[in-house]
């Protein structure tokens, strides 16, 4: 079925016969001004701290390409998106490396100087005899005391059992009769000569030789531990996040570019507010013109006695009515001039300025019903709530999967060497398979898996929301589309019927047979048909670029088959 333009501009020599159709773009922008007076500083955190950093000391005409160009350089909103998905992919690389074994190297090489000591293996000569002699001395003397001692305690006793005696408690004197026995028995005992034994050599304590192993001195070790461990089975842990990254990824690249197709939109209602503004002030300095040339004309007409005073000050009033509309337009287009600056982000000091004339930016040529099917395919929003499903169900697997089986395997080898002696290094080895579960948590598992399911339903439910918006975007920005396309045509006749009157409004008032008032109703009747062609065609390129950004279709449609085509 070949599809039929069904909007196009008659009327206007214009025929709509696709979208996305520019206007000349003229001399490109690389040739008419330098990149360095235009793009920013490239340090981010810079602050101007002078007057003169900020001020505005270029006028830059652009088209609507070039802007197009310099937001997809420039754009801040845009690098932002460009560093999250690097950002994401660099999540997608940490999940794939569970995929592999994690292998870690330990080494140590420790130098100690150890303050232990050892006995000295040659002993000292002593001399026999005497050592003998001074060991009989030193018993004898042992016993005189311990004789002297027994008398003494002998006679202790003895008054004590005196003077219990006299006591008629005789429980009480039985009692003591007993500890008095007992304490004489471990007195007798105590008392006891130790038996003499030889004495052996003395053996002095000194320092051990520096090096003899790790008995004492400085020793030097090494170690060394190669460790490998590998997950062989995680119970959908390791596959889930890295799905869920993969996922998160996808979401990034769809961000991008639904950050570009907003942008797109953006800088064309920039640049079209913008051109709006410069209509206004043409339209409004044309309003001044002719205001200024009708109060000369009635002015002339009082001095000639045809005209009066009421009629000069009815003109004065409208001169200054559009004088003070176009100040009003001139801080409009400021404002739309630094708008468009800040959106392109372009240095603070440019003061860019609509190249393009106001004209009709393009047609389309689908039916409403075609283009809500294509937004519907297109939009990347639909995309993303069915990536962020997918994102839910991946880390439900995860979540669940931490009380399920996790087997894992080990592998170590150690190696140890003492480098100050003459023996070789020890070497070793450990392999291993372990098995976890984690049986009870909880139920912490189970409420993140619940979390994630409640995501899973809240994605399912913004799907369906989301697409309800599109279709209103698409059937809000078709119905303005043909409104405004009306409107041109309307606007276009308005035009041409206020010139018509202008001009005979003031050859009427030439021949005395109107009034200056009817030269001032036509001239404000043209001013105001001249702004609402403006803003027709304006509003109707914004509806394009509206209806484009709602099905992400930015390009003439070519051999697209309606629905029960």
């Amino acid at each position: 079925m070949v599809v039929r333009p069904y909007l196009i501009a008659t009327g206007l020599g214009i025929a709509l016969m696709g979208i996305g159709v520019q206007p000349s773009l003229g001399q490109s922008l690389e040739a008419a001004v330098p990149d360095s007076q235009l793009n920013r500083d490239s340090s981010l955190l810079k602050i101007p701290t002078q007057g003169p950093d900020v001020a505005i000391d270029l006028d830059q005409p652009v088209t609507l390409q070039q802007a197009y160009e310099l937001a997809l350089r420039n754009n801040l909103n845009l690098q932002l998106a460009e560093l999250q998905l690097q950002q994401n992919q660099a999540f997608l690389q940490q999940a794939r490396a569970a995929n592999w074994p994690t292998v870690s190297v330990q080494s140590a090489l420790t130098r100690t100087d150890s303050a232990n000591f050892v006995l000295n293996q040659t002993p000292i000569q002593v001399d026999t005899a005497a050592q003998l002699q001074a060991q009989q001395r030193t018993l004898q003397s042992l016993q005189t005391q311990q004789f002297l001692s027994q008398q003494e305690l002998g006679i202790d006793i003895q008054q004590l059992q005196l003077r219990l005696q006299q006591d008629q408690n005789q429980i009480q004197q039985q009692i003591f009769t007993q500890q008095i026995q007992q304490l004489q028995l471990r007195a007798n005992t105590s008392a006891t000569p130790f038996a003499i034994t030889n004495v052996t050599p003395l053996r002095p304590i000194a320092a051990a030789p520096i090096g003899q192993g790790n008995t004492g001195g400085i020793s030097n070790l090494l170690q060394g531990t190669v460790s490998a461990v590998y997950n062989i089975y995680t119970s959908g842990f390791r596959s889930g996040q890295i799905e869920s990254a993969k996922a998160q990824v996808k979401i990034s690249e769809l961000e991008l570019k639904r950050q570009l197709e907003q942008l797109r939109l953006d800088v064309a209602n920039d640049y079209y507010n913008l051109q709006q503004t410069s209509a206004l002030i043409s339209v409004a300095n044309d309003a001044v013109r002719n205001a200024e040339a009708s109060l000369e004309v009635t002015r002339a007409r009082e001095q000639a006695g045809v005209g009066t005073r009421f009629d000069v000050l009815q003109a004065e009033v409208q001169l200054a009515d559009t004088v003070q509309n176009a100040t009003q337009a001139q801080n409009l287009q400021k404002i739309a001039q630094r708008q468009l600056a800040q959106r392109l982000n372009v240095k603070e000091t440019v003061n860019l300025m609509a190249a393009d004339q106001v004209t009709i930016a393009g047609g389309w040529l689908l039916t409403l019903e075609e283009s809500i099917v294509l937004a519907l395919q297109n939009r990347v929003e639909l995309a993303q709530l069915l990536n962020q499903r997918r994102v839910a169900e991946q880390q439900r697997r995860v979540a669940l999967a931490a009380n399920k089986p996790q087997l894992q395997a080990f592998a170590n080898f150690d190696v140890a060497d003492e480098l100050d002696d003459d023996v070789s290094g020890n070497f070793g080895y450990a392999l291993g398979l372990q098995v976890s579960i984690n049986f009870f948590d909880g139920k912490a598992a189970k409420s993140r898996a619940a979390q994630q399911e409640e995501n899973i339903a809240i994605a399912e439910t913004q799907f369906a929301d989301t697409k309800n918006d599109l279709r209103f975007e698409v059937e809000q920005a078709y119905a303005s589309l043909s409104s405004n396309l009306r409107n041109i045509n309307t606007a276009q006749s308005s035009v041409q019927l206020a010139e018509e009157s202008l001009a005979l409004a003031r050859l009427r008032s030439s021949a005395g047979i109107g009034t200056q008032l009817d030269v001032t109703s036509a001239e404000a009747s043209l001013t105001q048909a001249k702004g609402n062609l403006v803003a027709a065609i304006l509003d109707y390129n914004r509806a394009l670029v509206a209806l484009q950004r709602a099905t992400s279709y930015a390009q003439p449609v070519s051999g697209v088959t309606p629905p029960g085509g």
